[in-house]
């Protein structure tokens, strides 16, 4: 079963370091579903009926948690990064822990947020960064700007791909990189996943 809050956005946990380790602490007793359309479409359906109903600004959400179709892993917060790799997104785990939770939120405005249950922080597309970091995915904002809005889509049931709405670009798991870099997440593929190439995937795993 498929369970959902409504949330405003915008509401998060102030930082610091006894903030990060009540997130933590909070986030490895939060269940979580894997993200698949099915639970994106209701979360859109929540949203709009509750649009549809006056409500204004509201987001249907859903704990979460999702995998790269590229690897099969659980995708990451590094929050033992620092500077501006801190809370990188990577496709690297096999298992489900704190790191690996968020909050996705469809907006009735007609775009999605992810937010870290690991540290309360909304997930941004770097698109300032250059060259091998341009796009990369971070869990690091305290509020909702226009990098930290996605759009989807789905071609079936399976696999789900999501896009950042400010470049355009897809986001894609970098399975070619090395080291602690690899499998970073970033919006970055120009590729179209419904009628294009397909550089990136989410799928629900064999299980």
């Amino acid at each position: 079963m498929l369970t959902f809050a409504i949330l405003t956005v915008g509401a998060v946990v102030a930082g610091g370091v006894p903030a990060q380790a009540a997130a933590l602490s909070a986030a490895s007793r939060t269940p979580v579903e894997l993200l698949t359309p099915q639970l994106a479409a209701a979360l859109v359906a929540q949203a709009e009926a509750k649009s549809a109903a006056g409500v204004v600004a509201a987001a249907a959400c859903g704990h979460v948690a999702f995998v790269s179709a590229a690897n099969a892993k659980y995708v990451s917060v590094e929050l033992g990064y620092s500077g501006s790799d801190y809370a990188m997104l990577r496709a690297r785990s096999a298992t489900i822990g704190p790191w690996e939770k968020f909050t996705f939120c469809y907006n009735d405005a007609g775009y999605f947020t992810l937010q870290s249950l690991a540290n309360n922080l909304y997930v941004s597309a770097e698109l300032g960064y250059t060259g091998l970091d341009y796009g990369m995915l971070r869990a690091r904002s305290s509020s909702v700007g226009p990098w930290e809005k996605f759009g989807y889509q789905a071609k079936d049931v399976l696999p789900f791909w999501w896009y950042s709405l400010s470049s355009g670009r897809y986001v894609m798991a970098s399975v070619g990189y090395g080291g602690s870099s690899y499998a970073m997440l970033r919006a970055a593929s120009t590729d179209n996943p419904i009628t294009g190439g397909l550089s990136m995937k989410w799928a629900r795993p064999a299980l």
